[in-house]
């Protein structure tokens, strides 16, 4: 019998040695394969072994923008090293307020900012604001060897988003990072109040320190106003209680609203509640 050829079209590799993956009809289900002649098998005969590391699933970072400001390199070097596991990091550095300053200006939508506390040329309170105005939607996270409550609050009460102890694990720093870039808040709780447990560590919701921070604001007659507050009087029962006028009363209760994340008579008593069982708590 007259054998007869089979003149159908064959897939043909590449002739460019450099990229060796062609589409292996004839082996089945369009499996990709690297161009031997024969599939290899790794303990399981209907399944092609993929040789190739090109092939392997990548992880795709998410790229992030950085500023890194710290008058010390290594702390600069650490910083981005540490980033680059997670992101794929643009890095800007700066080793003092002026160069900072100057990044933030002539940079392009940066994503985050990295700032020791106390930088060489500016005081902490201008220069955090000025990387507020000049970079509005890049969230500040403050990292310095401090770690004084009052430090911690003054960096909040000038735009910092987040607040990182030098001291910190590599694992908490990025827990930061990842925090501030949603858009919450990585403060230490434990630099702020005189309880802390491991789940609320850095766990509190953005508004809180921020409230803490409005406090050290106050005015005396305001914080008691505010502790008023937390234990849910009226403002005419607060104002029997104090001998003032109700109007009075209502007028620092708007002073207060000023200051604070949240607004409405609720959100506000909910703060003083909250404020008021950390600030007391043992």
């Amino acid at each position: 019998m007259t054998s007869q050829t089979d003149n159908r079209p064959r897939p043909t590799p590449p002739a460019d040695g450099a990229d060796r993956q062609f589409v292996a009809r004839e082996l089945g289900a369009g499996e990709i394969c690297s161009g031997k002649s024969e599939p290899q098998a790794n303990g399981d005969t209907n399944r092609l072994e993929t040789e190739d590391p090109d092939l392997a699933p990548r992880q795709v970072k998410a790229q992030l923008k950085a500023l890194i400001a710290d008058d010390h390199w290594v702390v600069r070097a650490s910083i981005v090293s540490l980033l680059g596991t997670v992101y794929d990091v643009t890095p800007y550095e700066a080793s003092n307020a002026d160069e900072t300053v100057a990044i933030c200006r002539d940079a392009d939508k940066l994503d985050l900012i990295v700032v020791d506390l106390r930088m060489p040329g500016q005081p902490t309170q201008s220069l955090l604001r000025d990387l507020s105005e000049l970079s509005p939607g890049a969230p500040v996270i403050v990292l310095s060897i401090s770690e004084d409550r009052s430090d911690v609050l003054l960096a909040l009460q000038h735009g910092a988003a987040g607040y990182i102890p030098k001291t910190a694990e590599p694992a908490a720093i990025l827990d930061a990072v990842a925090r501030v870039l949603r858009g919450e808040a990585a403060i230490p709780q434990d630099l702020l109040f005189k309880k802390a447990t491991p789940q609320t560590a850095m766990a509190d919701d953005a508004d809180l320190g921020k409230v803490f921070a409005a406090v050290e604001m106050f005015t005396p007659r305001q914080r008691e106003i505010f502790g008023l507050l937390a234990s849910g009087l009226s403002n005419k029962e607060m104002a029997t209680q104090l001998g003032l006028s109700v109007n009075t009363i209502r007028a620092h209760l708007q002073a207060i609203s000023a200051r604070l994340p949240g607004k409405g008579r609720s959100k506000i008593s909910s703060f003083a509640s909250r404020w008021r069982e950390r600030a007391h708590s043992d």
